[in-house]
Order: structure tokens, then C-alpha cells, then sequence
């Protein structure tokens, strides 16, 4: 049974692939301090909020159905897969600070 994501990768491409997955995960779970940084009364405002959550994977899972199909070559590949790692990092961001005592705002304020 073959895995969607990789199929049609080859053995030698695998450090690539790792270094993509590495770098859209880094990035992605930075992003929303990036954006609202801890340091402002702005922190954990609209791109903390589950608001931000829903619409980035709602965009990714966009971009997987719609977008990257339509598209053939590697440099789709590629970027299917940092696509995908961005957002999924960046979930999993909100979904750690929702965990935390300060939480995260259900609804942009």
C-alpha cells in the first residue's frame, strides 16, 4: 500500500523531503508568535484564536484538494508537502497554547 503524500518519491530525494518537512514545521510553529509577538499587549489576539486555527487548516485543506493537484512537477510536490507541514505546525501551536493557563480566544476580539 502506498502513502498519497510520497507516492512517486524516491530514496535519494528523502533528505530533501526531510529538510522541506523540517523547515515548514519550524516556521509554521513560530508563525503565530511571529505575528503577535509575546512581548505586546496583542499577544494571543486574532491569530491565537481558534478563529485563525479553523481558517488555516480550512486554506490548507484548499490547497491540498484544489490547488496542488492541478499542478504537476517536483516543485508541486515540494511544496504540497511544505504546505502541509506549515499548517499542521501551526495548528498544533494553537492547540498548545490552548492548553495553557492563559489559553487562547475562542473568537478574534
Amino acid at each position: 500500500e502506498s502513502i498519497p503524500l510520497l507516492e512517486g518519491i524516491s530514496f535519494l530525494e528523502l533528505p530533501l523531503y526531510a529538510l522541506i518537512v523540517w523547515m515548514a514545521s519550524r516556521i509554521g510553529s513560530h508563525l503565530p508568535d511571529l505575528l503577535e509577538p509575546p512581548e505586546t499587549p496583542q499577544h494571543r489576539g486574532f491569530f491565537h484564536s481558534v478563529t485563525a486555527y479553523l481558517l488555516v487548516l480550512t486554506k490548507v485543506a484548499w490547497l491540498w484538494v484544489w490547488f496542488v493537484p492541478a499542478s504537476t512537477g517536483p516543485i508541486w510536490t515540494y511544496t504540497r508537502i511544505f504546505i502541509v507541514f506549515l499548517g499542521m505546525s501551526y495548528a498544533a501551536h494553537l492547540h498548545l497554547d490552548a492548553h495553557t493557563s492563559d489559553s487562547i480566544p475562542w473568537f478574534s476580539d
